[in-house]
């Protein structure tokens, strides 16, 4: 009979983590795309070269010279992993903080809004199914 109880609150426990981890990843993702669309209304746009790539070809290195400022690189993610180095991209970035910039494509303005906010809405719903199978 203790056993029992001890996996019940222990599954209780488990659900409760994972539910919380769910909808933080959500509020993240919700955070990140506000930023996102931010950038994309307010941002100045430069042009871009493609610097280096990752292995696995999701990111990418990107160089580009702000207006009136020092030459930044950025590492950018996208759902498209076939950059050449050398290839001319069109970046938006932040005039108050050039450093946060990204390349003015929709895969690589929304790839960690995206992968993000499904991860959480997945791990939420888990969590969910784990708790109404619990209750039955």
């Amino acid at each position: 009979m203790r056993i029992v109880r001890r996996l019940k609150k222990g599954g209780i426990f488990i659900e409760t983590l994972i539910l919380l981890a769910g909808f933080g990843l959500i509020a993240e993702a919700f955070m990140t795309g506000t930023a996102t669309y931010k950038l994309v209304n307010a941002g100045q746009i430069a042009d871009g070269t493609v610097t280096g790539t990752a292995e696995y070809g999701f990111a990418f290195d990107t160089q580009f010279t702000p207006e009136g400022d020092n030459s930044i690189v950025f590492e950018q993610y996208d759902f498209s992993p076939h950059h050449q180095i050398g290839e001319h991209v069109p970046v938006i970035y932040d005039m108050a903080d050039p450093a946060h910039a990204l390349v003015n494509r929709f895969g690589a303005l929304w790839f960690k809004t995206m992968v993000v906010g499904l991860s959480g809405f997945l791990i939420f719903m888990l969590g969910l199914r784990m708790r109404a199978a619990r209750s039955l």
